[in-house]
């Protein structure tokens, strides 16, 4: 189905390729079919101009080695080939050599003038006959019993096997589920992966496109291989964990310097568009803004928009603070009591209200009152209040809910666990 979608948008003549890449030994079989363990990858242009570099394998196939490779001089491993190519001509390379009628037509090898002119430091000259000739003379052709001239091709001259639209080689193989590339997204691809298709398709200094970037597994290697890029997601906690991960981490780039992030808020303007925008997507941001996971789905403390959790001493089951965002001018004292309801979880230590819009002094003031009549929890000989609240604009400023410090996060980021399974209890 996408293939019709791609031949729309580029234009069905501009197709190149299908390829196959294996994604997985193996593979799912389910009952009645085929096992799974590949994926497609649809190769267009968008006109008859463009750049391609076929990749290659990183050594020579030892099949091929042993069957054609197997003879040996100081030089390394060769094979013979004949001089000659198909095609009758009536000119000098269609005449007999050494009384020897060709096959089609003789032919002087680039790979064999070259040696010899590196070797000697002399220039090859004269028609082809007497090109062979001269070669034939210096030892660089050998003649069999029957006086069959051929030349000595050697595996340190030939060009690493081109790869095709069968992608099953070591250079491409998944990602193992205890790698350090690995950051949590399910559909993740290998790195070694996409600098395969950015290297054939793109030169360095080129701008490599991305419009559904996901982890940003193409950024990573359009940098790495001395690309420009754009990356573009829908989702913009993804942009930020992907800018975090991949950029900071694992790359060392600095925002502002080395990149720019747009469409994401960089002040309440900005928060208040997105709200406007996609509330959804607004809910998302506010949670990510202060370390904390989106309630991806609907669980029994219904209501809750995500949680921030740490650890207490003496509990083996993470703690949190459960979230809920308001972006709507009117918030009631309503939502207060609402909140306070969801810490009969036993799960949930404390609760936060992340609002858009800045509260008036009077209703801040009653809704510090009402808040603070949940009193306190003491974690870890430390008391902080049950019950909290921030405003985005506190939020852009820096200022985060008192608490202990929020875990799910490692050296590359978020833990790929609570990716993977977020506001799971």
């Amino acid at each position: 189905y996408l293939k019709i979608a791609m031949d729309v948008v580029f234009g069905k003549d501009n197709f190149l390729n299908e390829l196959v890449w294996r994604r997985i030994l193996g593979g799912k079989s389910d009952a009645g079919q085929y096992g799974r363990s590949s994926d497609r990858l649809l190769f267009y242009t968008k006109s008859d101009d463009y750049y391609f570099e076929s990749p290659r394998l990183p050594e020579h196939d030892k099949e091929v080695i042993a069957k054609w490779y197997n003879q040996e001089d100081e030089r390394g491993k060769y094979t013979q080939h004949k001089l000659t190519a198909s095609g009758a001509t009536k000119g000098d390379s269609g005449q007999a050599w050494r009384e020897i009628a060709p096959t089609g037509h003789w032919v002087v090898p680039r790979l064999l003038t070259q040696r010899f002119e590196r070797d000697t430091g002399q220039k090859l000259q004269g028609t082809v006959r007497e090109r062979l000739e001269t070669l034939a003379i210096a030892g660089y052709i050998d003649f069999s019993s029957s006086g069959k001239p051929s030349w000595r091709r050697y595996l340190s001259e030939a060009n690493l096997p081109r790869i095709h639209d069968l992608w099953v080689d070591d250079g491409v193989k998944p990602i193992a589920r205890t790698s350090k590339e690995r950051i949590g997204y399910p559909t993740q691809k290998p790195l070694s992966l996409l600098e395969r298709i950015v290297s054939a398709s793109s030169e360095p200094g080129d701008v490599v496109f991305d419009p559904f970037c996901g982890c940003a597994t193409t950024i990573e290697a359009a940098e790495r291989l001395g690309r420009q890029w754009i990356g573009v997601d829908i989702t913009i906690h993804a942009v930020r964990r992907v800018a975090r991960l991949r950029l900071q981490d694992r790359l060392h780039l600095k925002e502002g310097e080395d990149y720019v992030i747009d469409g994401v808020p960089q002040n309440w303007e900005g928060a208040h568009h997105l709200w406007e925008q996609d509330p959804y997507q607004f809910q998302k941001w506010c949670v990510e803004q202060v370390e904390g996971f989106v309630n991806v789905k609907r669980t029994a403390d219904e209501g809750i928009d995500g949680r921030i959790y740490f650890d207490m001493s003496g509990v083996n089951v993470l703690q949190s603070m459960a979230l809920e965002v308001k972006g709507g001018e009117n918030v009631g004292i309503n939502a207060i009591r609402s909140l306070n309801s969801v810490l009969q979880f036993e799960n949930i230590q404390m609760a936060g209200l992340i609002m858009l819009h800045d509260l008036g002094i009077r209703q801040a003031k009653n809704f510090k009152e009402t808040m603070a009549l949940a009193g306190d929890v003491e974690i870890d000989g430390k008391s902080y209040p049950k019950l909290q609240m921030l405003t985005v604009r506190e939020i852009l400023e820096g200022k985060r809910f008192d608490m202990p410090q929020p875990v799910g996060r490692t050296k590359s980021g978020y833990d790929s666990d609570l990716i993977n399974h977020p506001i799971s209890d």
